[in-house]
């Protein structure tokens, strides 16, 4: 007599098939929407309060950052032999070449969004990952800041007929593209290490 055949449940299948798939887009879509509220909450704030020098209040404040931004900058002309640099009126000067420190050499925007980016990443990571990144990043962007505006002092010094490009057309699009390229490179890195972590465990 044959023996009679097992027969699966099928009630766990029809629960699995009605089980709604969550698409893809959605983590991008909100990612998208929370960087746009960002961005355009913080260059109202940037625009309209931090560096608007009629918000005496706030404004103080940035040319605080842009003093600290000049002096360090002055203090590393004179470790490179550069003479008699002193800093007026948020204003390097030296004999061969004097550099205005404003609105845009100050890396501000670029640190900020980078953070945005990376707090706002569908990214799978802990907030101490994350925390962590936005601190390195951060730092680099304005280390690069300062190499920025050392580099500037030496091209007006130099090469006075390329300090337009040099500062409008290079540097510009270099610090619009960086916070992209960090976050970009931190991302990759963090699929790779999840990645790294599924083998593992399988």
């Amino acid at each position: 007599m044959p023996e009679p055949s097992e027969k699966s449940d099928p009630q766990p299948q029809a629960k699995h098939a009605r089980r709604p798939r969550q698409s893809g887009k959605v983590p991008v879509f909100k990612f998208v929407l929370i960087m746009v509220v960002l961005l355009v909450a913080f260059n109202t704030f940037f625009y309209g309060w931090l560096s608007n020098p009629k918000e005496e209040a706030w404004s103080r404040y940035f040319d605080g950052y842009l003093a600290i931004n000049a002096d360090v900058t002055a203090a590393i002309l004179r470790y490179f032999g550069e003479q008699d640099v002193t800093v007026d009126d948020l204003t390097i000067r030296a004999p061969r070449f004097s550099l205005g420190i404003k609105r845009g050499c100050d890396a501000i925007q670029p640190a900020v969004f980078f953070a945005f980016f990376v707090a706002a990443s569908p990214v799978l990571a802990s907030r101490w990952r994350k925390a962590k990144a936005i601190a390195i990043g951060v730092a680099i962007i304005l280390f690069i800041n300062l190499f920025r505006l050392v580099s500037l002092f030496y091209v007006g010094a130099l090469w006075r007929s390329a300090f337009e490009w040099v500062h409008v057309e290079f540097w510009q699009m270099v610090f619009i593209a960086l916070p992209i390229v960090f976050w970009l490179i931190w991302a990759r890195q963090q699929q790779l290490k999840g990645s790294v972590r599924t083998d593992a465990s399988s």
